[in-house]
């Protein structure tokens, strides 16, 4: 898995340098809403904004049963560096971080990531006049930190290390 990562940076790095950039001379803000199910950004609903060649996204989700202490959550950040953008498609490096956590009735689980890699944004179809729908795929490298306690006996078990990641979603672009 570890060398499909990394042929896959590879192959996105020598197809930007191939392509010609086109430069984006707006300085209008594109924004999009949506959703993604990610293992560096967080999953849940996400936003992003792309001005220039510059864009951010977050994303995330919080579960929260009033009737038990159970809750799950997640937020994400990455900040996007466009490589080439064409009519359809879009080509970035980005730089994520990622924190969430559960807690159930035994246990209390925290996670926290930072990583790099590429995205693919594919416009899938215009779904009303200016606002499209886009796919997006994003691969690369995280550093994950986790952290799982037992609430009973106070026992603490951490781990880190790095590890592939990947990231799959739907927006509507506007």
């Amino acid at each position: 898995m570890k060398t499909f990562i990394y042929a896959s940076l590879i192959g996105f790095g020598l197809v930007s340098l191939s392509l010609a950039n086109v430069p984006d001379t707006t300085q209008h803000t594109v924004h999009m809403l949506g959703a993604d199910i990610s293992t560096i950004t967080g999953s849940g609903i996400m936003y992003r904004a792309i001005r220039g060649n510059y864009g951010f996204k977050v994303s995330g989700y919080l579960i929260a049963f009033s009737k038990s202490d159970e809750n799950d959550y997640n937020l994400g950040a990455a900040v996007q560096r466009t490589i080439i953008t064409k009519p359809l498609t879009r080509l970035y490096f980005f730089l994520a971080g990622y924190y969430g956590g559960k807690k159930t009735e035994n246990y209390r689980y925290r996670r926290f990531n930072g990583g790099l890699g590429f995205g693919a944004e594919l416009r899938a179809f215009q779904a009303v006049k200016n606002e499209d729908t886009i796919f997006f795929i994003e691969v690369g490298e995280k550093y994950l930190r986790t952290r799982q306690e037992r609430l009973s006996s106070g026992d603490v078990k951490p781990s880190s290390g790095y590890t592939p990641c990947f990231t799959a979603g739907l927006g509507i672009e506007f």
